[in-house]
């Protein structure tokens, strides 16, 4: 027989495979991938920015004109729209979520699906508004101010320690307000600066209303930090006396090296309505008198006239900036000539009101069997069916939303590959604005 010693060595040994097996089947969940995965995410940041259409639930609503004439009226609700974001949001499920065009009266209804999830931050003017969600089990509070049609939040994150500023932005729209743009993200920048710590991370999101390129004023003041005295862009100089930040080099998510990084898909109108020379085109000229000739008596439009065009229209006769422009010509001369109603086109189509206008003149047409000259509608819009795949001569594509971030704080692990989508014009059955949603995950550094 073996001597006690040996016996109870063995003992020993067996005692300790024992334990190694009990404790190793009590560490499985926890090294299990959901956990590990929930370990390594936390340190992850997953961000989105869309700009959502303003919501027709309450206000918006001519939204109904935005989306092209195969898209039934069903699709064009809210409701339906609200259906669309609420299941694109949740399968992204970001930390921090940046909208646009939230609608003054409706915000707090509108996105109530989020309630569960998030609590949020929304600008204090205008009708439309910037709205900032974050996670509420992740994320606390801690400043928010709103500006020039931008909202500047800080939040600090529970499963890091860090603090996170969000400049949530929806720059004015229009060619010649580059100036304008500039100012809004100088002036959002020199908030952050003011509070911000060395080790804080920064975002500047949202709807640039422009496309961007290495020479923009927005983009030199982000990634370089500053913009020249007298810098000029588009033939207007931006700045008298320069502009600079402070913060660091800001990296940009979509810098237009992916395929299909554009935002926002539409209509290709812009060559039918509006002439290189400044003026509406000649076929836009032609349809204004068709459309008029339509309802004309005599050839003036009276009270009755207007009523019938707004309505077909607007559906309603007391809504539209249509509706305001006739009315303040008709009061001064107690009727309508051709004229205003060329007048009044003019004045959409300077506004970048396209959408609205080829919505009327498709149904005008539609009601009275009209064939427009000069081509003024494309064939498939006229035709109430899909835009051909592909042609970039009938789709209108621009990159205007966009995701900046202060790379000393924050670099990118993943971003959204948007290469899939079918090219088709934007809202529609599958798209609920005229954006699309961008998505990206970050990595804090340090």
């Amino acid at each position: 027989s073996q001597p006690p010693s040996a016996n109870k060595s063995a003992l020993i040994i067996i005692i300790i495979i024992i334990s190694i097996i009990i404790i190793r089947s009590s560490l499985l969940p926890i090294l299990s991938l959901p956990f590990m995965a929930a370990l390594v995410s936390s340190a992850s940041l997953r961000v989105a920015t869309w700009n959502v259409l303003l919501p027709n639930s309450v206000d918006g609503w001519w939204t109904f004109k935005n989306y092209c004439p195969a898209t039934p009226p069903s699709a064009r609700t809210w409701e339906s729209r609200q259906s669309l974001m609420s299941k694109k949001i949740r399968e992204a499920n970001p930390d921090v979520l940046a909208l646009q065009e939230a609608g003054e009266k409706s915000y707090e209804t509108d996105f109530s699906f989020l309630d569960d999830k998030y609590a949020y931050v929304v600008g204090d003017k205008g009708r439309m508004r910037c709205m900032t969600f974050y996670a509420k089990d992740r994320f606390s509070i801690t400043s928010n101010t709103c500006k020039d049609r931008c909202l500047v939040t800080s939040l600090l994150d529970s499963s890091t320690d860090k603090t996170l500023w969000v400049v949530n932005v929806h720059l004015l729209t229009g060619q010649t307000n580059n100036g304008r743009r500039l100012r809004q993200v100088h002036e959002c920048l020199r908030a952050v600066a003011k509070s911000k710590e060395p080790k804080d991370a920064v975002l500047v999101l949202g709807d640039f209303n422009t496309e961007l390129s290495r020479e923009s004023s927005l983009v030199k003041l982000l990634s370089d930090g500053a913009v020249a005295k007298g810098y000029v862009e588009n033939g207007d100089a931006v700045t008298n006396k320069g502009k600079a930040q402070s913060l660091g080099r800001f990296g940009m998510v979509y810098d237009g090296s992916g395929k299909g990084e554009e935002t926002l898909v539409a209509p290709q109108l812009v060559p039918r309505f509006w002439s290189v020379e400044g003026g509406l085109t000649p076929g836009l000229e032609a349809a204004c008198g068709a459309v008029f000739n339509c309802y004309e008596e005599g050839g003036k439009w009276k009270e009755e006239n207007l009523v019938e065009f707004l309505h077909d229209i607007n559906l309603r006769d007391d809504r539209g900036s249509e509706m305001r422009f006739l009315r303040a010509r008709m009061a001064d001369n107690g009727e309508l000539v051709e004229a205003d109603v060329r007048d009044m086109y003019t004045e959409e189509v300077r506004g970048g009101k396209f959408w609205g206008v080829a919505h009327d003149l498709h149904v005008i047409g539609k009601k009275f069997d009209l064939q427009f000259p000069h081509a003024v509608l494309p064939d498939w819009y006229a035709g109430e069916s899909r835009a051909p795949d592909g042609d970039d001569a009938e789709v209108f594509k621009a990159k205007f939303d966009h995701i900046f971030y202060l790379e000393a704080g924050l670099r990118v692990k993943e971003k959204k590959d948007m290469a899939g989508d079918d090219g088709q014009p934007m809202p529609n059955e599958a798209e609920p604005s005229d954006h699309k949603l961008l998505e990206v995950v970050f990595e804090f550094n340090g």
